[in-house]
């Protein structure tokens, strides 16, 4: 896959907005006789999940299933206002993307659906993938309770996450229809296997999220913070499945919903006060979930069928996307006075 220029100048533009972003915060100094920190610090983890999309037609179900398995690194920054010893506020900004992956193959199901009966599958091919990975994200967190040393914040933030993939050839098998039968005999079918070298897939996918939920922090020691997220998502979501061996094109958009919950182990080195090292551990899960409606138009004629597509178009089919993603990852920096 010739990965756009333009999409490697957004994700570096980014991580370096990271940077810049508070950077001017330090500069800024107090802010209304309040004492400000910031922090800046890269980080990596690993990225076990996937995304599906189902499709439902007249008769036919399918299913994509795109592998998420991948090593990313990225920047993260946030810059806090503190009054007195408790912290008011906390402003965060981070961007990553994928340096390794997936790992994994891209798997493509297809059922018949008949009534009173169950899916009967006909098909079933395996990609390999390539993948470009990006994503930024930034949220505002106001402290709400405090109890001995326990805080409480409220958090909203934006995320946007854009995943591109291609599917590399594929190998697999299908039922072709031999006979369709009549009174007296039962349809034939004839199991075939295939397989191919080339690009047989391009699918883009882009994900707009919202969050609103409760970020708990806990220094049962004065080096030592858990922090503990649960983040309800608002999420509109398009996608767009290029059939590059068909010459079809299918898009699809709307508005889903979900969760997102993290927790986030740091040691802090107590040293000078005006500037404090830390490592953190973090896990993650993300789940995603939205029910949409495809259109699906072929740009040029269907090779698998007899006569002329090119032009042929369908809307209003059943499509439905969803993604869990689970992450483990490391990250080191200095909290700055």
């Amino acid at each position: 896959m010739n990965r756009p220029a333009d999409l490697k100048v957004l994700a570096f533009v980014s991580m370096m907005c990271v940077v810049a972003t508070i950077g001017g915060a330090q500069s800024s100094g107090d802010v209304k006789g309040k004492e400000s920190r910031f922090t800046v610090a890269p980080y990596t983890e690993v990225v076990l999940g996937s995304t599906e999309y189902t499709l439902l037609a007249s008769g036919v179900k399918s299913r994509l299933e795109f592998p998420l398995n991948m090593l990313v690194l990225g920047l993260s920054s946030t810059y806090a206002l503190r009054s007195g010893e408790s912290e008011e506020w906390r402003f965060h900004l981070s961007a990553g993307t994928a340096v390794s992956g997936p790992w994994g193959v891209l798997k493509d199901h297809d059922w018949y659906l008949v009534e009173d009966a169950p899916p009967i599958k006909f098909s079933y091919t395996e990609s390999d993938a390539e993948m470009f990975f990006f994503e930024v994200e930034a949220a505002v967190e106001k402290r709400l309770l405090s109890a001995r040393d326990a805080d409480l914040f409220g958090s909203l933030g934006y995320a946007f996450q854009y995943i591109s993939q291609d599917a590399l050839g594929y190998s697999g098998w299908q039922y072709v229809l031999v006979s369709s039968g009549d009174a007296d005999n039962p349809p034939t079918f004839e199991l075939l296997t295939d397989s191919y070298n080339g690009i047989a897939l391009e699918y883009t996918i882009a994900y707009h999220r919202l969050a609103a939920g409760g970020v708990l922090r806990w220094r049962p020691y004065r080096s030592f913070e858990l922090e503990l997220s649960l983040l309800p998502q608002l999420m509109y979501v398009s996608d767009r499945d290029d059939h590059v061996l068909r010459n079809k094109l299918s898009t699809a958009a709307g508005f889903g919903g979900g969760l997102a919950g993290c927790v986030s182990l740091s040691y802090r080195w107590q040293g000078n006060p005006e500037y404090q090292s830390y490592v953190s551990l973090n896990g993650g899960l993300l789940y995603l979930r939205a029910v949409t409606e495809q259109s699906q138009e072929w740009y040029g004629d269907d090779p698998g069928t007899s006569g002329n597509d090119t032009g042929q178009k369908y809307t209003g089919l059943t499509h439905v996307i969803q993604t869990l993603q689970g992450s483990f990852g490391v990250s080191a920096g200095v909290w700055y006075r």
